[in-house]
């Protein structure tokens, strides 16, 4: 049988292209999606800039392909989305390429350098590599998180691609590596290394693999060429990610500095100077290595100087930062800007192998300080703006690395993040440190209280770091072990953060929650009952709300076919085998070391590890090969061709299998939330609306609809978050589209860096400043501060308390700080006189400030007060619809910001500024998802209004969270609002979505209670259940939508209602949930309950809610009688369980602390439950509760 292998090797790596990109467009989204799609969609679309370090060759690319809709936006999220698919199907043609290519090289079994086209193979041998490489690339084709990247439009599908270029490409040099002009191939590698800088760094990763396969053609294998050719390896390698980039960036960005500001030319002048630098360094280079005969300098001479090329896409960055388009993250419009914006300066630093533990930033002795007591650094970097006015860089601020001491400065620092909310995780997960007393404090009665309560709480497990923080002045703090550190890094960072993803892709996946180390979410699962059952308990016991569709089993085929082509290869081809081994680490344990992933993440991180997935995907199809090369060796003689193609037909199925398994969670083509997302909270808005956002998913999605189809270009979308820098809050200060800027008052010197970085709020303080000056006076002495600074300074002592008091000291301090006297007594202003303040930097009163807390005025500032009043124009209100007109009467004459944090920032400066200068002519609403937090509402969070998605400034007085409520209500606006819903298709049962998709469920639900629960009191009874029927259809009672408190809310409002059938049937589906979740927990050994002890009591707690939301509901419509019924069917059988319990556990007399933490348990429980009996009749609550402390003998 003749094969002509080359024909169809092209054709069927074709063939792969083309089942691939089918597949890949047929589940592609055709919307935008949640996190940053929105961004990389309008980035592409509008050439906009990304967040740091941007994608300047994916924008570039997805701008040529936008073309294609010809202008009209709605065409280019699917575009973008479709550029994905394109890459991701290329990247599978490669991948069936570059296994081949192994294969071949495997059958040659030798370890001598042979070129690739020179393996000769017979008819069997050639349909196994075939049969090798299409079911290899079939793998990835159908892995979980390659297909996941492959249907959005998002960076790691082009970063796949390059990362099989750069390894298909090598394999093209090994053919013509012994050709005069091999070394083409290495220049136009180099061109793809740097134009892969232009969509993700990690592409670079594969750099060491290409490097062993260039060794193992060029070399013959022997242990010291061998050792050589790593240390070669890893020089360039370090030359590349860590030298050659950077240092042209440094290079471009100091020579602008130095002729801008040293020669006086114009700004970007020295750009031009040092790329005509450049170009002389390299053509001398070129043509001396030409002139001297230095092959080898010639060509890297050259693959330097097109890695530059291919990295010069990144010129497209400051090209249209310059251009001011409207998303322009950090704004990088010059040298020095596209600089910090490649060193990701916003994200700060992180020690990789030697830095500061946490306990670093815990412990009071934690930083170093000089002999005055500040904070030691150094200079990391400094900022710098264009100063247009002396044509001249200005420098604002130096970037500050801190110095800690030697005690917590450590080798392998995996436990290194200041963040607050990472610490506890650290903590809570992986131990809390270990402190003692500190010696100073040995005698000291009241610090030993305090000490004894932190035992205490320790032993109790209600420790926090926050509270050793609080406390650290009289604590000895000690850092995490290197045991510690590793255990983490092994245990959390590769198992959990590696391995879990590693399994979801090739045995199979639990189900699609985030996990937090539950035994019920996220896990790796095999479909082998034993080996499931045995990790994570019975997996056929496991509730309904844990399978959904990202339930995947592939019975660990894929895994054990990699595992044979890893055995293989390393048995056959060492050096190729290290060459894909080192691919492997470098992208999945290189990126977790250096990145030391924190716990815990957002959302799930598995689609940065995913060129390891990749590399083990040619392991896969090698394994093809290994079961060839295992029944031939059984068999002692060579397979016939019909056998060969027999076996990759059956070792097919393994990839047929993962397509099945995963078609229905990636197959995205039916969803559509986050663009309903973006259109539900912007259509409701009233015309010029300014709307505050916080976070991916509020901002990007509506970023993607406004920006791509001018959708409501009329409204400012403002993040707060971003608001806190500079460049973000000129673009806010300025018109977009259609949408006014923001009525703040700021000029750019108001908030550059380095000016109003922090203020200070010090209202309360100056009471106690002056408290405590007035207690160094005598209580009889009838003198007074004011008195006694008329007084010769000789004088003063006698009316002092202590007479080692120094008089003049007190005195200066006085002088210093009377100008603040008044705001003892004077406990607010206006936003416009606060702003007055703040912004006048001559003020007598501020510089005393500045005198007294140490801070020179500048980077900080002063706020004397922390209430701030802003005045109503009702007129206004009612006339631009702030408030209409039937709730005039309940117009207040000012709205009251209580300031509740001590220090504000550039977002709460531009949020003052903003309140200063409203007239009330414009509405503002802030995204729902933040006001729970004051601070994102800039306290004003008792005028707000119910709107949906969102909640609208209003200057009615509403006491946020009383009773339970959010915001006023306008029935007539929110039913309008409810109505003009996309609903996404959340009811359609071929539509599968993500979880964060899921969770958004909950948004339209609290919508929908709200609406009919305010409709139902104002009587209108029959809207009220038009609007829980349309919620119900829209989003049925699934368990993948969180039926618990949600759902349980609807029912108890039907039954309100009076539709019992409806809300029954409700409180039955949360009854049988929450019961699923109860008995799996209880059908754990004690020693797996410990995980998801949470979701045990929150199964408790929708059982307890469904009973409050049912009886009271009976109640409020007069069925007592049948509410106290309903509450004995679900409390006696519980009180039952637990005096039988009680029973047990006392009949011996003897009570250990688990038994007592039983039995409490359980008390408390029920005591919670008497408090819904009292909801409907508290004679009856009272003698229910006397039955129960009577039961426990008190």
């Amino acid at each position: 049988m003749e094969l002509n292998f080359k024909k169809w090797n092209n054709i069927l790596g074709v063939a792969m292209f083309l089942i691939s990109i089918i597949l890949y467009l047929s589940s592609m989204e055709r919307y935008l999606s949640l996190w940053d799609c929105g961004e990389y969609i309008v980035s592409s679309a509008k050439l906009g800039i990304t967040h740091a370090p941007g994608a300047a060759l994916f924008q570039i690319v997805g701008a040529v392909w936008s073309g294609l809709a010809f202008g009209d936006g709605s065409k280019y999220a699917i575009l973008i989305n479709s550029t994905s698919a394109f890459y991701s199907a290329v990247t599978i043609m490669l991948l069936f390429w570059t296994i081949t290519y192994f294969v071949r090289k495997m059958f040659a079994n030798t370890q001598d350098p042979i070129n690739v086209d020179a393996v000769e193979m017979n008819a069997s041998q050639k349909i196994i590599a075939l049969g090798s490489g299409l079911v290899g690339a079939a793998a990835f084709m159908f892995s979980d998180t390659f297909w996941f990247s492959a249907v959005e439009g998002e960076v790691y599908a082009m970063a796949s691609l390059f990362t099989a270029l750069l390894f298909w490409l090598i394999t093209k040099w090994d053919q013509a590596a012994d050709t005069p002009r091999g070394n083409k191939w290495l220049v136009i590698i180099s061109l793809v290394i740097g134009l892969s800088i232009g969509v993700h760094l990690m592409a670079m990763l594969s750099i060491p693999a290409v490097c062993f396969v260039y060794y193992a053609r060029k070399y013959k294998f022997t242990v010291k060429s061998f050792i050589l050719a790593n240390i070669i390896t890893l020089v360039i390698l370090v030359f590349v990610f860590k030298l050659i980039f950077p240092l042209v960036m440094t290079f471009f960005g100091k020579t602008e500095i130095y002729v801008v500001n040293n020669l006086g030319m114009p700004f970007n002048s020295g750009t031009i100077i040092a790329t005509i630098i450049l170009a002389i360094i390299f053509y001398l280079a070129v043509k001396l290595t030409q002139k001297y005969g230095s092959a080898l300098l010639n060509t890297i001479s050259w693959c330097v100087i097109f890695m530059l090329i291919g990295f010069s896409c990144w010129l497209v960055i400051p090209i249209r930062a310059n251009a001011n388009p409207h998303m322009n993250l950090n704004d990088p419009d010059t040298a020095l800007g596209v600089l910090d914006y490649f060193n990701r300066e916003q994200y700060g630093s992180w020690p990789v192998m030697y830095g500061p533990v946490y306990t670093a930033h815990i412990a009071n002795d934690g930083l170093k300080r000089d002999a005055n007591g500040a904070p030691e650094s150094t200079v990391r970097s400094s900022e710098y703006i264009k100063d247009k006015r002396t044509g001249k860089y200005l420098k604002v601020s130096d970037r500050l690395d801190y110095k800690y001491e030697d005690k917590y400065v450590k080798f392998f620092p995996k436990m290194f993040s200041p963040d607050p909310g990472v610490m506890e995780n650290y903590a809570a997960v992986y131990g809390f440190p270990k402190f003692s007393l500190n010696a100073k404090y040995a005698g000291d009665e009241e610090a030993q209280k305090m000490y004894a309560d932190l035992v205490q709480k320790r032993s109790n497990r209600e420790l926090k770091v926050a509270d050793l923080k609080k406390y650290g002045e009289i604590l000895e703090i000690e850092p995490p072990t290197f045991g510690e550190q590793f255990n983490y890094f092994v245990d959390y960072q590769i198992n959990y953060m590696f391995v879990r993803y590693f399994m979801w892709n090739f045995s199979g996946r639990q189900n699609d929650l985030e996990g937090n180390f539950e035994i019920t979410k996220g896990n790796w699962i095999s479909g082998i009952p034993f080996i499931d059952n045995m990790r994570l308990g019975d997996q056929s016991k496991l509730p309904d709300e844990y399978k959904n569709d990202g339930t995947n089993v592939y019975f660990m085929l894929p895994l054990i076919l990699g595992l044979i082509g890893f055995f293989t290869q390393l048995n056959r081809n060492f050096v190729n085998w290290w060459s894909l081994l080192s691919l492997f680490v470098l992208t999945s344990v290189g990126i977790i070391f250096y990145t030391s992933v924190k716990p815990f993440e957002p959302r799930e991180r598995d689609y940065a590890l995913v060129s390891s997935f990749y590399a083990f995907s040619i392991w896969i199809g090698l394994g093809v090969q290994g079961i060839y090369l295992l029944i031939q060796k059984i068999q002692k003689k060579e397979l016939s061709p019909s056998l060969a193609l027999g076996t990759t037909v059956i070792l097919a199925g393994i990839p047929i299998l993962m397509g099945a398994q995963n078609w229905n969670d990636h197959d995205r083509s039916e969803r559509s939330v986050a663009y309903s997302l973006a259109y539900n909270y912007l259509y409701p808005l009233d015309k010029n609306a300014i709307l505050f956002v916080y976070g991916d998913n509020d901002t990007y999605p509506l970023w993607g609809l406004q920006e791509t189809e001018n959708f409501r270009d009329d409204v400012k979308i403002a993040n707060l978050t971003l608001a806190a820098s500079p460049w973000n809050l000129e673009q806010l200060l300025r018109k977009t589209y259609n949408a006014a800027p923001i009525p703040a008052n700021l000029k750019p010197k108001d908030y550059q860096t380095g000016t109003n970085d922090q203020i200070f709020v010090v209202g309360g303080s100056l009471k106690n400043v002056f408290d405590q000056l007035n207690s160094f006076i005598k209580p009889d002495s009838n003198q007074t501060l004011e008195t006694l600074s008329n007084l010769p300074i000789e004088e003063v002592g006698q009316y002092l308390t202590d007479p080692e008091i120094d008089p003049s000291q007190v005195m200066t301090v006085y002088k210093n700080i009377k100008p603040l006297e008044k705001y003892l007594t004077q406990d607010s202003m206006t936003a416009k006189e606060a702003m007055a303040f703040l912004l006048d930097n001559k003020l007598p009163e501020k510089q005393a400030l500045a005198d007294y807390f140490g801070y020179p005025i500048g980077q900080a500032n002063y706020l004397p007060v922390s209430k701030i009043t802003v005045p109503v124009n009702k007129a206004n209100a009612i006339k631009y619809g702030i408030v209409n007109a039937k709730d005039a009467d309940k117009i207040i004459d000012n709205l009251t910001i209580n300031i509740k944090s001590s220090s504000l920032f550039k977002n709460n400066l531009m949020m003052l500024s903003m309140m200063a200068n409203y007239n009330w002519d414009r509405p503002i609403y802030f995204s729902g998802g933040g006001v729970s937090d004051p601070e994102n509402t800039f306290f004003m969070n008792d005028y707000l209004l119910n709107a949906g998605l969102s909640y609208k400034l209003v200057p009615i007085y509403t006491p946020f969270g009383k009773g339970g409520i959010i915001g006023a209500s306008d029935n007539d606006m929110l039913l309008r609002t409810f109505n003009s819903y996309k609903w996404s298709g959340y009811n359609n049962p071929d539509a599968s979505f993500s979880l964060t998709e899921r969770n958004y469920t909950s948004s339209y639900r609290n919508t929908a209670v709200r609406l009919a629960d305010d409709l139902l009191a104002a009587g209108r009874k029959k809207e009220a259940i038009q609007v829980l029927d349309k919620v119900m259809q829209e989003i049925p009672a699934l368990s993948q939508y969180d039926i618990g408190y949600g759902v349980s809310r609807i029912a108890g409002l039907y039954v309100k209602a009076g539709e019992d059938k409806k809300g029954e049937k409700l409180f039955a589906h949360v009854r049988k949930h929450a019961n699923q979740k109860i008995n799996f927990y209880e059908s754990l050994p004690a020693a797996k309950r410990y995980s998801i002890g949470s979701d045990y009591a929150s199964a408790k707690n929708d059982l307890m809610m469904a009973l409050y939301n049912e009886a009271s509901a009976l109640g409020e419509r007069g069925d007592k009688e049948k509410a106290i019924k309903l509450f004995e069917t679900g409390y006696n059988p519980m009180l039952k369980k637990f005096q039988q319990l009680y029973n047990e556990v006392v009949a011996d007399g003897k009570v250990d602390e688990n038994d007592q933490a039983k039995i409490m348990s359980q008390f408390n429980y029920l005591d919670e439950m008497i408090g819904v009996a009292a909801e409907i009749d508290t004679n009856y609550a009272k003698q229910q509760q006397n039955l129960l402390y009577k039961m426990v003998g008190q």
